[in-house]
């Protein structure tokens, strides 16, 4: 039997990607109201008056600024080196541990950076346990007497916040050099050049696109982050958007703030594209038996294992050790009803958002599958930029529409039934669960898309040959192979959701609290022991998935996504 390709002609001359059209026009149903947040924040800072734009940028611009791109282009930096050289030394070569640290340089990841930052400014300021064991050991009395790094500052706040947001960079790396032609390293040490050289010379240029791509996804974190930088006390774009809205009551501001993330944002989103446009390495994962690793003896491979373990000790077992101990501490006087309540809510939040998510990704990575043309483009593009708005500038672009949208199905239905019911989108789980979907549906569309990758086409041309309509092989065949990835897309939904800080802040009902929520408000009181127990639940909630990712990328059932 003679299999017609997908692009062969049908009845009436149209291959079936030109005959119908309903996919694409199903990725714009998801792309409209997920661009959303970005028209809103447009409109309403072009529409703030000249007086809003001078109050939000009086003294404060070059500040900002400069806080802002300092701790982005600083964090990024140290992200870079803790995540090449770990990748590099787990993917070329033999050394003590190696095999436990190829998952274990990725747990940080589950540590979210305002956690780890309220652990390690209590841990090492002047009243902490540390400095406090340096001055009963040596008999100092006070500042004046020894030099102590200043933990409230912009440096601390760049390597530690470096410190759970390195693995992105290590995940492009591992996944670009698993991908690496192994032939030209071959031929690299034939010609007797050294390691070093080798790598500088023929890997790193060749992974330097995905590894931009990870470095992206770290400086959009920080972009993102108001936790972790409120503890810190570095004023961030984030930070000032907060605090524009909620304190001073200027929406225009915040909206002119606003503005100038969504731009650079936006830049970063451009230069991501272009590096994944750049990458050339094939997209299959080559087998671990293809990697021509080398053993490191003696002092060397423990010296390896020491600069991998380093990372993760600093960005997951430390934290974690000081959140047991706290938890340990106030195990019996904790609120355990509180606890649970804020628990479930967090569950159920970032379990629907996750299934919403999925289902939408597979809208678009379907579409996708079936056809590429500029409109399409332009919607997948449209969809995916709740990413790269932070979540205190997606706050302010949904609760005003939602806020419009609640006032009008009020009057209407004062109007037709003489009742009024109140919020119904704006202050409730609705906003919530919007903002969470439109921030993270991009990793569901990078994951289903890699999924996608692994499903040839000659599969949909001998599906369409056996009578099956495009709906019929999406649900009958493209799903079932799709398993693994709508696992770790939803697994990957789940555990951003579960940490997501700033827009549950703004948008979460009242009186309805998350285990973000609840984390962010003891830790902001200084009760430290508190925030704890709740810290440890959404670490843990975190650490699950992130293990299960891991396990399905080492048995190449999964392949590393790359951002739509």
């Amino acid at each position: 039997m003679t299999l017609r390709s997908e692009d062969a002609p049908l009845s009436g001359g149209e291959s079936w990607k030109e005959k119908t059209p309903s996919s694409l026009w199903a990725a714009c149903a998801v792309a409209v109201p997920m661009a959303l947040p970005i028209t809103t924040i447009v409109v309403l800072a072009l529409a703030a008056g000249p007086g809003s734009w001078r109050n939000a940028f009086a003294g404060t611009l070059w500040p900002l600024t400069v806080n802002t791109l300092l701790l982005c282009f600083g964090t990024a930096l140290l992200s870079l080196i803790f995540g090449v050289i770990s990748s590099w030394l787990i993917s070329f070569y033999y050394f003590p541990l190696r095999k436990p640290l190829t998952w274990l340089a990725f747990l940080p990841i589950a540590m979210p950076g305002y956690i780890i930052s309220y652990l390690y400014v209590d841990f090492f300021n002047y009243a902490g346990p540390l400095q406090s064991w340096l001055r009963s050991l040596f008999g100092w009395n006070s500042p004046s007497d020894y030099f102590f790094p200043e933990v409230r500052s912009l440096p601390a706040a760049m390597l530690i916040m470096s410190f759970v947001l390195y693995p992105y960079v290590y995940l492009a790396g591992r996944a670009a050099f698993a991908r690496q032609p192994v032939n030209q390293i071959f031929v690299a040490r034939t010609m007797g050049h050294r390691p070093w050289t080798i790598f500088l010379n023929v890997v790193l240029p060749q992974a330097r696109p995905a590894i931009a791509a990870g470095l992206v996804l770290v400086m959009m974190e920080c972009l993102n982050d108001v936790g972790a930088m409120s503890f810190f006390g570095v004023r961030t774009y984030a930070i000032a958007i907060f605090s524009t809205w909620l304190d001073q009551g200027s929406l225009g501001g915040a909206a002119a703030l606003a503005l100038i993330m969504i731009a650079a944002a936006m830049l970063l989103v451009i230069i991501e594209r272009w590096a994944r446009a750049h990458d050339r390495l094939p997209r299959t994962q080559q087998p671990d038996s293809n990697y021509p690793r080398e053993p490191l003896p003696g002092l060397k491979g423990w010296l390896a294992t020491a600069v991998v373990s380093l990372p993760v000790f600093l960005g997951f077992v430390l934290p974690l050790i000081l959140l047991l101990g706290h938890g340990f501490r106030r195990f019996g006087d904790a609120s355990w009803g509180k606890f649970l309540g804020a628990a479930w809510n967090s569950a159920f939040l970032a379990l629907a958002s996750a299934a919403i998510a999925v289902l939408l990704a597979l809208t678009i990575a379907y579409a996708k599958r079936r056809a590429q043309s500029p409109p399409l483009e332009v919607a997948t593009f449209l969809a995916n930029t709740g990413y790269a708005i932070p979540g205190t500038v997606l706050a302010i672009g949904i609760i005003v529409p939602f806020g419009i949208a609640d006032h009008f199905l009020n009057r209407l239905s004062q109007n037709m039934f003489g009742v009024r019911p109140g919020l119904l989108l704006s202050g409730t789980i609705m906003a919530l669960l919007f903002a969470y979907v439109a921030r993270f549906l991009i990793a569901a569309t990078g994951m289903l898309e890699a999924g996608y990758e692994r499903i040839p086409q000659s599969i949909d041309s001998a599906a369409r040959t056996l009578g099956h309509s495009p709906i019929a092989t999406l649900f009958a065949v493209h799903v079932p192979m799709l398993k693994p990835a709508f696992i770790a897309a939803a697994l990957l939904v789940f555990v951003d959701a579960m940490k997501e800080l700033p827009a549950t802040l703004l948008l979460r009902p009242f009186n309805f609290e998350t285990l973000a929520t609840e984390v962010f408000t003891y830790a902001s009181l200084g009760q430290i022991e508190e925030a704890a127990l709740p810290a440890l639940i959404i670490v843990g909630a975190g650490l699950i998935p992130v293990i299960v990712l891991m396990r399905g990328f080492r048995q190449a059932r999964l392949q590393f996504p790359t951002t739509p």
